[in-house]
C-alpha cells in the first residue's frame, strides 16, 4: 500500500536479480553468509561473486558466530505502535528537573549539586538531561529575578580539623594539584619553620594550619580573599590545611591583624637556614624594590615610582633579595620608607647572619642605595657591583673614551655569547673614601651604562655576566605582580600587606623547588605557567586510616608531574592525621 504523496514502486525487471545482486546492506550480508555456510562456497568463491575481499568474508562470519540472536543481525525487529515507554527517571534526574523548574541555570544547578554530596556530574551531562526532557535555555535574567528564583544561599560548613583515622571520598574541581606540593613541605621541613616562627593559633586551628590557610590560596591563584568564596565549598584546599574546608574570608582578614613583622622575619629566617643547609643557595644575592600601588585613599603612605605606570603612585615600597642560582627568594620587607630606602641593603646584611646565609657578593641597582652605605659593605668584607647614576659630564666622558682604551669583552648569555664593547678604570666617589672599579659598556649611539664594584680580582665578563643575572630578581618580582596579585593590596596596613607578602615568597619558594624536580624544559617556568600546566587540575581523594591517596585528573603534561612525585619519598604528614600521600592518575579528565 502506497502513502499519499508517495510514489509507487517499481518492482525489478527480473526478480531473480533482486537476490542476485543485493543492493541493500543488510541484504547484502545476508547472502555473503547463507552462501558461505549454506551453500559451502569457499571465501574466495564468495568474494568474487559479491565483488568484495576474501578478508570481509571471514570478518562477517566471525561476527555472525558471535550472536545470541542470529536473526537480529539481518532483519530489524518490528516496533509496536503507539509511543513508547521512557526509562525510568533516576533520583538524580528527578533533582535537576526540579531545580530547572525553579528557575536554576545550569552553574546554580552544578553549584547545589556540588554542596549535596560526592560524585556531581558536570554542566555539560546536566545541560544534556534538560535537553532529553525538553528543556529550553534560561532567558536573560535580571539580577533580582536570580534572586527571586534562587533558593536558600548555600553556607559552607564549619571549618574543622580532619578527624583521626576517619574514612571517606570526595572530589575536589582544582585543588588537586596543590596537594602535590605537600610532600616538597615535608621534605624540607618547611611546616617546622612555619611553626618555629611564632604565628598565632587559636583553640580550633593550629598556627601551621592558619598559615597553611593562607598558603593554600596564594598557590591557586586566588586573586582576593573576598573575590570570589568558592573555595570555602572545596574540600581539597581544606586538604592542603588538614581541614574539612578551609575559613571563611571574614576569618582571613582578622588573622593578618594578630601578625607581626617579627614572625615575618622569623619564618624567612628559617627558610633561609633550611636553603643554606641544604646547599640550595650561593654565596650572592640579587636585591631590588618593587612597587605595591594601592588604589585606595590613605594618607599614611607615601608615593612611590611605579616603572610600570611611568608615574608615582600612593603605594608600599618593597625590597626583595633573591639567590641568583637557584631563583629562590630570601628576604622580603614592605616596611620600606623613602628616608630609609637606602639602609635596606645593610638591613639585608644584618638578616643574612641570622638566616646562617653566607655571603660574598651583593648585586643590585644603582638606586637601591648610596655611596656611604658602600663603604660600610666594603668595611664589612662584602663584594658588590651596581649601577653607577649617570650625569652628562659621565656620559659625554664615557662616548669619548679613546679607541686603544676600549676592549671586546664575550660574556655568556642564555642561548650563546654576546660581545660588548667595554672601558675599565679606577674612580673615586664621593662619600666612599676609596676607588672603585669602573666598567663602561658602550652601546653605540645608545648612553653608555656604568658599574662600579669594589672587585678587582674577578674578570671583567664574569662581572658583566653576575650584574646582567640581576634580571631574574625583576623576573621573579613581574611574576609575583602578576600571578601572586601584589598590586592588589587587601588593605593600607603596612603589617598586613608584609604578612601578605612573606606568605608570597613561601609560595613563590615552593613553585621553584617542584621546578627543580621537573624535567629541564619546565624549570625555567614562572609560576603561572607551572599553576597551568601541571597543578591546575581537580582530583579524586581517598582518604583512608594511615593513607590518602590523590588520584589527580587526566591532563598532557601529568606524566612530568607524577615523575617529579616519585623523586620525594613519602612521609607522614602531622596535618593530615599522620596518613602518607600517594598520588596517581585519574580515570577520567
Amino acid at each position: 500500500m502506497v502513502g499519499p504523496g508517495q510514489p509507487p514502486a517499481v518492482p525489478p525487471a527480473d526478480p531473480a536479480d533482486f537476490f542476485a545482486h543485493p543492493a541493500n546492506r543488510r541484504q547484502r550480508r545476508y547472502e555473503i553468509l547463507r552462501a558461505f555456510h549454506y551453500e559451502r562456497m569457499t571465501a574466495k568463491q564468495v568474494a568474487d561473486r559479491f565483488g568484495c575481499s576474501v578478508a570481509a568474508v571471514y570478518s562477517v562470519a566471525r561476527d555472525f558466530r558471535k550472536l545470541a540472536q542470529p536473526a537480529d543481525f539481518f532483519f530489524r525487529p518490528r516496533r509496536p505502535p503507539g509511543r513508547q515507554p521512557t526509562a525510568p527517571l533516576s533520583d538524580l534526574q528527578r533533582k535537576i528537573i526540579d531545580l530547572r523548574k525553579r528557575n536554576l541555570s545550569v552553574p546554580e544547578i552544578k553549584a547545589h549539586l556540588d554542596a549535596a554530596g560526592p560524585r556531581a556530574p558536570s554542566e555539560r551531562a546536566i545541560s544534556r538531561i534538560l535537553r532529553q526532557e525538553g528543556f529550553v535555555r534560561l532567558p536573560r535574567r535580571t539580577r533580582a529575578e536570580r534572586a527571586a528564583a534562587s533558593p536558600a544561599p548555600l553556607r559552607a560548613p564549619e571549618s574543622r580539623p580532619l578527624p583521626p583515622g576517619s574514612s571517606e571520598h570526595f572530589q575536589c574541581e582544582y585543588a588537586g594539584g596543590i596537594l602535590c606540593l605537600l610532600p616538597w613541605i615535608r621534605r624540607y621541613g618547611i611546616d617546622q619553620a612555619i611553626e618555629r616562627a611564632g604565628y598565632p593559633g587559636s583553640s580550633t586551628l593550629s598556627s601551621l594550619q592558619s598559615v597553611l590557610s593562607f598558603l593554600a590560596l596564594k598557590l591557586s591563584h586566588v586573586r582576593r580573599y573576598s573575590a570570589d568564596d568558592l573555595w570555602c565549598m572545596d574540600r581539597g584546599m581544606g586538604l592542603f590545611a588538614g581541614l574539612n574546608v578551609l575559613p571563611k574570608t571574614a576569618w582571613f582578614s582578622s588573622y593578618s591583624d594578630r601578625t607581626t613583622r617579627a614572625m615575618n622575619q622569623r619564618l624567612l629566617a628559617e627558610l633561609s637556614r633550611i636553603w643554606t643547609q641544604r646547599n640550595l643557595v650561593g654565596d650572592s644575592a640579587n636585591l631590588d624594590f618593587t612597587t605595591l600601588p594601592h588604589w585606595g585613599n590613605d594618607d599614611t603612605l607615601e608615593k612611590h615610582w611605579a616603572a610600570t605606570r611611568g608615574r608615582a603612585l600612593v603605594s608600599l615600597s618593597a625590597a626583595l633579595a633573591q639567590d641568583p642560582d637557584s631563583g629562590l627568594l630570601l628576604r622580603s620587607d614592605s616596611s620600606i620608607r623613602r628616608q630609609s630606602s637606602p639602609e635596606s641593603v645593610l638591613e639585608f646584611l644584618d638578616f643574612s647572619h641570622c638566616g646562617g646565609l653566607k655571603l660574598r657578593f651583593l648585586v643590585f641597582d644603582g638606586r637601591f642605595t648610596t655611596y656611604a652605605c658602600l663603604k660600610r659593605l666594603d668595611e664589612e668584607g662584602i663584594l658588590f657591583v651596581t649601577a653607577r647614576r649617570r650625569g652628562r659630564k659621565l656620559i659625554r666622558a664615557a662616548q669619548q673614551l679613546p679607541a686603544e682604551e676600549r676592549r671586546k669583552v664575550r660574556v655568556p648569555v642564555r642561548n650563546g655569547t654576546r660581545v660588548l664593547e667595554v672601558a675599565e678604570s679606577r674612580v673615586p666617589l664621593r662619600y666612599y673614601d676609596g676607588e672603585l672599579r669602573q666598567i663602561a659598556i658602550l652601546r653605540g649611539s645608545r648612553r653608555p651604562a656604568l658599574l662600579i664594584t669594589n672587585d678587582f680580582r674577578s674578570s671583567l665578563s664574569s662581572l658583566l655576566r653576575r650584574y646582567a643575572r640581576r634580571w631574574l630578581v625583576e623576573k621573579s618580582i613581574s611574576s609575583q605582580i602578576s600571578f601572586f596579585h601584589l598590586n592588589r593590596l587587601s588593605s593600607s596596613m603596612v603589617i598586613k600587606v608584609d604578612f601578605d607578602l612573606a606568605i608570597t615568597v613561601l609560595a613563590y619558594n615552593l613553585y621553584r623547588l617542584l621546578a627543580r624536580e621537573l624535567p629541564p624544559g619546565y624549570r625555567d617556568r614562572t609560576p603561572q605557567t607551572l599553576f597551568e600546566s601541571l597543578l591546575a587540575t581537580g582530583a579524586d581523594i581517598h582518604l583512608e586510616k594511615h593513607r590518602c591517596t590523590v588520584s589527580l585528573k587526566k591532563k598532557r603534561n601529568l606524566p612530568a608531574l607524577l615523575e617529579a612525585l616519585d623523586t620525594v619519598s613519602p612521609k607522614p604528614v602531622p596535618w593530615l592525621g599522620n596518613r602518607v600521600l600517594a598520588f596517581n592518575g585519574a580515570t577520567r579528565t
